[in-house]
């Protein structure tokens, strides 16, 4: 159904590939010149190019085969996140061409020693807490201890540099040339990160530099260390085990030193440096700092020794454990206790980390941060990351801050969807809700939530059709769309299922948005069946429309395309020659290309005779035909060609065989003799090429009948033989073939506004058919009485299929009496048909 009236017969779809059992399309938009559809399996994501059609390297990742459909994603840039409350939240990205899979950091900052107020989070070796006291900037889980930093949250055990020699397994840690990676296969031996980490290999992806270690010396630069050796080395040991093996200094604050470099002047500032030369001696220029020395990373001015438990410390002093790689502070004088608990802070978990299984549900992007909720422990939770770092959920009070808030609803509910609209739209089993926040949008401390309707909703993604949003209600079968009302102060949120309710039942499976040509919301239901609802909003138009196939639909995604369409891509479980096989398909565009061009079957493949050629000269003797060309011949001697728009009548279209081929010239042959026609003038002109019965590239339909267009015309079924091939009546340059569809339309009942009709006996004698360019189909008063619909015209030249059809067509209509009374209109061949009007003939008695 199309919004301006009328009702249009569903392109047919291209066989693209083969797609995994269970599996998703996802579309992702890189850029306008990258964009891909994404097959998420269970065990893996293929990148789909839509500008080739082709697959690229698979990325592995891990989940159930029941869990593909209930993931819900959410973009931002070049990164796409995955959320299912059985799994951790992930992220894809595409970047230098190829693409990384990588958990999302959703963890809070660590706890740095600042000032905290009551409700504050923070993260401190390995667990999560939350501030009871106001200004506390005690330790978490200490007593006489204050601490000033940690190590790495995400490892554990010791982080040594890679080596050629181990074997590492999934997941291992390495250091390499002073970055931290991650092996992402097991069994890998010798494999160099930062070498092979291609996307042919994939033995390593890249981590992060580690930056998260607090570790400072007493000894400041330009002196000669006072510490103890022991002290000394533990420090250096446990540095080249984060940064490589090397030399390090702080800005007056002195790591390990040497004679000979121990003048070498970094740099200013609080900046932790290596020194990478130590073949020079004796520099002290500031300016030429950069050739001794590269940074690590930036601390504040703390001063640390190494701490033993020997002698006692004075409040303020400062010393490293390297037991929990943390740095603290001493709170008292004669100080030698260890760290004890303290009533300053309590054990709090993070409300989006809550153990295996237990993971966000939920993930959207609004007002540039990433919103995740929805998990089993915390249903009503959301939590909000930092403006602009998405992977940053350090709660604050200030405006860009992270932060956490819970619905409060009269039931027990949880979240099932959030979207950007006006602030934040959130969807949960028992209501649907609106999240603002003042002029400067929703911060950590302006948050107010307004409950909006009480319908519901299922947990699917609420989608935008154009500028309206909808959303499935709870049960699957309501489609609501979000309509704001000034007299209700608030948004209300309509049924567009209500006209016909029965066209959602068996529930959604998944669901895509094409904005062009039309704007039409596409539905896979449970039951394989495709559905579409064509709305126009501005208008006031809606209409469903269902779609069926030799097979079922199992899921679809829209992709804007490279012209004025955007791509539906689909996958659709067939049985082709007795076997189960699933394929990624994409609906052909619905806005019409050449008639030879045309795609009105399933799963179809467009098969050539091969090329083109231009014809220079058609010369006539009193015993030959010669024809010259331009190009280099894909034919031979005894091949069946075919001229076109020479304007020569007796030899356009007519097939004629390829005798004494030479470069660029040959003779006609017609019937077994050298065909010598009446006299004319060359006409230096037309097109060429050859035409053949047999055509392949079909072996993905082999044992099946499949619907046949050439040239533009519609030729008899036939079966795709074990090779892949087929053979058809007669001789064609261009075949389209594929599975056959019907499409079936039947009007309402027609009646007489003011319901004087109801009740009342009517006969339909004629129906008039107003057509766009259409060819074929059947109408009749039910199916039993159908009939062909003609449009051979005379003037349609032998040999040429008919011209697509634009006007009226009258039909006689074979009708009884009857109180419901309407027409049916049938269209199963692989050809466009499109309806804009239908006008009866009818009379009315009692």
């Amino acid at each position: 159904m199309v919004a301006q009236g009328g009702a249009e017969k569903r392109p047919g779809t291209v066989y693209i590939g083969e797609a995994a059992g269970g599996a998703r399309l996802i579309p992702f938009e890189v850029s306008d010149t990258k964009k891909f559809i994404l097959e998420v399996s269970a065990t893996r994501i293929v990148p789909w190019d839509i500008s080739t059609e082709t697959p690229g390297t698979a990325i592995d990742i891990n989940y159930g085969n029941t869990d593909i459909s209930e993931i819900q994603t959410a973009q931002a840039e070049n990164s796409l996140y995955f959320a299912h409350e059985d799994h951790p939240v992930s992220v894809l990205t595409y970047a230098g061409d190829s693409f990384s899979w990588r958990p999302a950091n959703i963890d809070v900052d660590p706890w740095e020693g600042q000032d905290f107020l009551y409700g504050d989070y923070t993260f401190y070796q390995g667990v999560y807490y939350k501030c009871i006291n106001a200004h506390s900037d005690q330790t978490p889980g200490s007593g006489s201890w204050e601490a000033a930093g940690q190590g790495p949250s995400n490892l554990s055990g010791d982080v040594l540099p890679w080596s050629s020699s181990p074997i590492y397994n999934l997941g291992d840690y390495v250091i390499k040339d002073e970055q931290l990676w991650r092996a992402i296969k097991g069994s890998n031996q010798g494999k160099v990160p930062g070498v092979d980490t291609s996307t042919t290999t994939n033995e390593w992806i890249y981590g992060v530099r580690v930056e998260d270690i607090w570790i400072l010396s007493t000894v400041p630069w330009g002196t000669t260390p006072d510490r103890g050796v022991d002290d000394i080395n533990a420090i250096k040991v446990y540095l080249a085990s984060l940064y490589g093996e090397g030399n390090y200094t702080l800005r007056s604050k002195y790591f390990w030193n040497t004679a000979k470099n121990r003048r070498k002047h970094p740099t200013s500032g609080y900046t932790l440096l290596k020194l990478y030369h130590i073949e020079y001696d004796y520099q002290t220029s500031v300016t030429e700092y950069t050739t001794w020395w590269e940074s690590v990373r930036t601390f504040p001015d703390i001063l640390t020794s190494l701490f033993s438990g020997i002698g006692s410390y004075s409040i303020n002093d400062y010393a490293y454990d390297a037991t929990t790689f943390g740095v603290f502070r001493s709170t008292s004088n004669s100080n030698t206790t260890a760290p004890a608990t303290t009533s300053y802070w309590e054990v709090q978990s993070n409300p989006l980390l809550n153990g295996e299984n237990d993971y966000p549900s939920v993930v959207a992007f609004a007002e540039q941060r990433l919103y995740l909720a929805g998990t089993k422990t915390n249903p009503q939770t959301i939590m909000a990351s930092k403006i602009g770092q998405y992977d940053n959920f350090s709660i604050g009070t200030d405006d860009d801050d992270a932060f956490s808030f819970t619905i409060a609803s009269e039931r027990s509910s949880r979240i099932k969807w959030i979207v950007a609209k006006d602030g934040v739209m959130v969807g949960t089993t028992e209501g649907e809700w609106l999240i603002t926040g003042t002029e400067a949008g929703i911060t950590p401390t302006s948050v107010r939530i307004a409950k909006q309707s009480a319908y519901g909703s299922a947990y699917r993604q609420a989608s935008y059709i154009a500028d309206t949003l909808v959303f499935f209600q709870k049960g699957g079968r309501k489609l609501r769309e979000y309509i704001y009302s000034n007299d209700n102060k608030a948004y209300l949120a309509n049924d567009l299922t209500f006209f016909a309710d029965h066209i959602t039942q068996s529930t959604i499976r998944d669901i895509a948005y094409q904005y062009n040509p039309d704007s039409i919301l596409w539905a896979v239901k449970y039951d394989g069946t495709l559905i579409g609802l064509t709305y126009n909003r501005a208008n006031q138009i809606s209409g469903w429309h269902k779609h069926t196939t030799a097979g079922v639909f199992e899921s679809i995604a829209s992709i804007e395309g490279p012209g004025d369409e955007d791509q539906l891509w689909v996958i659709v479980n067939r049985v082709v020659n007795g076997s189960r096989v699933r394929y990624l398909e994409k609906i052909a565009p619905r806005l019409l290309p050449t008639q030879t061009e045309l795609i009105f079957s399933d799963s179809a493949a467009t098969s050539t005779a091969g090329a083109r050629f231009i014809v220079s000269h058609i010369v006539r003797t009193a015993t030959k035909t010669t024809v010259t060309f331009v190009g280099t011949a894909d034919f031979g001697n005894g091949d069946t060609i075919r001229i076109d728009f020479s304007g020569e009548e007796s030899i356009d279209r007519t097939p004629f065989t390829v005798s004494n081929l030479s470069g660029q010239t040959f003779d006609l042959v017609k019937d077994g003799s050298a065909y010598v026609p009446g006299a004319f003038t060359d006409p230096e002109q037309g097109t060429m090429y050859k035409v053949a019965t047999v055509f392949e590239g079909f072996t993905h339909l082999i044992g099946e009948t499949v619907a046949v267009l050439g040239d533009g015309a519609v030729f008899p079924p036939v079966v795709v033989d074990s090779s892949g091939q087929i053979t058809i009546a007669s001789v064609a340059h261009t075949v389209v073939a594929g599975l056959p569809y019907v499409m079936d339309l039947t009007p309402e009942s027609v009646e007489i506004p003011g319901n004087v009709t109801l009740g009342a006996k009517r006969r339909i004698s004629k129906v008039s058919l107003r057509l766009y360019r259409t060819l074929g189909g059947k109408a009749g008063a039910d199916e039993g009485t159908l009939q062909e619909i003609r449009f051979r015209s005379t003037e349609v030249p032998f040999g040429s299929p008919p011209e697509l059809y634009t006007g009226m067509i009258d039909l006689p209509i074979d009708d009884s009496s009857g109180q419901e009374q309407s027409v049916v209109l049938l269209h199963d061949q692989p050809l466009p048909f499109t309806v804009l009007a239908i006008i009866y003939d009818i009379t009315y008695s009692r």
